[in-house]
């Protein structure tokens, strides 16, 4: 069962990421209304809103990933190491973001055992990302906490053939509360928060604004957390992500809009 909502328009809505014919990435254009998004970095905001785990993706070499908070660092592996070292998806705060090159490779974060991203209570999820234009009707997985078995949450996106746009789908292991939300066009950078109550609702802010809400009970597990793959599904994020931050509360809309506004307006 899906819920379909329209398209309301955010602050990223003029944003563009130009791909070379080669394949290279070319540069991000930034538009928009103007106005900013308050004192300090993008990261700083993010810090300062005290997640459980914050991994910025901004490694130029190695296979760690490290966590801001302290909490766990996440490791890069797949049939596909991710690239490391790509190009910035935020205006204010220009440090590198991972390509996910869609051949299994993940940041993968294994929570220990107590650890509060295996809440049963509230929770958020934060993340930048950016989808080519050019990709088949699949699933990209964005987040996933679970196993080939089992899902607890998954947040992914929808391709859809020959639209040039996507749809968010939210996920949970239990069945029958998975929904759709919006259509954003492909090749624009995107700020993505979810929040997920212990008792089920859903809400998604794009670029700042709210865009969908929905049902979605959890399904409790004590699996491990993939940035840029949803193992169950097998689908595998074929483009850029980069400071996904995970959270045992619910954000504000005032928070939400104030960071969706630093990274892509400054």
């Amino acid at each position: 069962m899906g819920i379909y909502l329209p398209r309301r328009g955010g602050i990223g809505d003029n944003l563009s990421f130009g791909i070379g014919g080669d394949g290279s990435q070319g540069g991000i254009g930034y538009g928009g209304p103007g106005g900013g998004g308050g004192g300090g970095a993008f990261s700083d905001l993010v810090i300062a809103a005290g997640p459980d785990a914050y991994y910025q993706q901004n490694e130029l070499s190695g296979t760690v990933a490290t966590d801001s908070m302290g909490l766990i660092d996440g490791t890069y592996e797949g049939v596909v190491l991710p690239v490391l070292g790509s190009t910035p998806l935020k205006v204010s705060d220009p440090k590198t973001s991972v390509l996910y090159t869609g051949t299994q490779g993940t940041c993968k974060v294994v929570p220990g055992v107590g650890s509060p991203l295996h809440t049963s209570g509230d929770i958020a999820v934060e993340t930048m990302y950016y989808l080519p234009v050019g990709l088949g009707a699949s699933y990209k997985g964005l987040v996933h906490k679970g196993s080939f078995a089992a899902t607890y949450y998954a947040i992914n996106a929808w391709v859809q053939s020959g639209t040039g746009d996507h749809y968010l789908y939210i996920e949970n292991g239990v069945g029958g509360g998975s929904f759709f939300v919006a259509t954003p066009p492909n090749s624009q950078v995107r700020h993505l928060a979810v929040n997920w109550s212990a008792a089920g609702a859903v809400t998604v802010y794009l670029d700042g604004s709210l865009i969908g809400s929905g049902t979605s009970v959890r399904s409790v597990n004590t699996e491990n957390i993939n940035i840029g793959y949803n193992l169950r599904q097998i689908s595998v994020l074929k483009g850029n992500a980069s400071d996904t931050a995970f959270y045992s509360r619910l954000l504000t809309p005032a928070e939400i809009l104030q960071r969706a506004t630093k990274a892509l307006i400054g």
